[in-house]
């Protein structure tokens, strides 16, 4: 029976590539999130991210978000993951 649960889950794999992306950004669009294309993680889960620059501290900020996808159901997971760099000076 596991093999054939894991063979199902992973042929959800080329759907979420292509349909996934397509339902990902329509939910972003209508809910009003800005945020970059959404790229493929793993079958049935997706990321996107946005990344916002602060000039005065010299910073860099990555928020990375987490969506389920099921076939047209898209679901924002409650967590997130935000990176931040230090901007190197250019003559570093």
């Amino acid at each position: 029976m596991a093999p054939v649960l894991v063979a199902a889950y992973l042929a959800c794999g080329p759907p979420t590539k292509s349909r996934g992306i397509m339902d990902v950004t329509q939910y972003q669009r209508a809910n009003n999130l800005h945020q970059i294309t959404p790229n493929y993680v793993a079958p049935l889960v997706l990321k996107c991210w946005v990344s916002t620059r602060n000039a005065a501290n010299r910073t860099t900020t990555k928020k990375t978000t987490y969506y389920v996808w099921f076939f047209g159901y898209v679901k924002l997971l409650p967590f997130d993951r935000e990176q931040t760099e230090v901007d190197l000076p250019d003559n570093a």
